[in-house]
């Protein structure tokens, strides 16, 4: 695959009947995609269970990952995403530590609030997937 190591993201835990077409789809909503592996079983013509995906840069790369972590959900197993060996520990969990550059003057209201709209951002993700898997 072409590409920047650090902008490399490995997709596992996938079902050998996901079509390579649905998961492309899948990972372009989080940014320009470079290159694309779907390793099959040439005798089966399956998937071998995972993938890869180069991301134009490492930021969209940890964002992908950050944005598809324990979220999406294809002939019910939820497939894992993880950044390349180099960048690892960007990836450790999905949730953005705070920053000296971040303000923390936020309430439990507005956590409740976000995690509201995050929840709407998700089901609307997940009709639109149902919609293109029933194509």
């Amino acid at each position: 695959m072409k590409g920047d190591q650090n902008c490399m993201v490995y997709i596992g835990n996938i079902d050998d009947h996901v079509p390579e077409k649905v998961l492309y789809e899948i990972l372009i909503q989080a940014g320009p995609i470079l290159d694309f592996s779907f390793p099959v079983n040439q005798q089966t013509k399956k998937s071998k269970g995972y993938a890869f995906v180069a991301y134009k840069s490492s930021e969209v790369a940890d964002y992908a990952v950050r944005l598809f972590y324990n979220t999406v959900v294809l002939y019910g197993k939820c497939l894992k995403f993880e950044l390349n060996k180099n960048t690892m520990a960007l990836s450790e969990s999905p949730i953005l530590p705070l920053t000296e550059d971040m303000e923390a003057n936020f309430t439990m209201k507005d956590i409740r609030d976000t995690l509201a709209e995050i929840e709407l951002l998700l089901k609307k993700a997940r009709r639109m997937l149902q919609m293109l898997m029933q194509r």
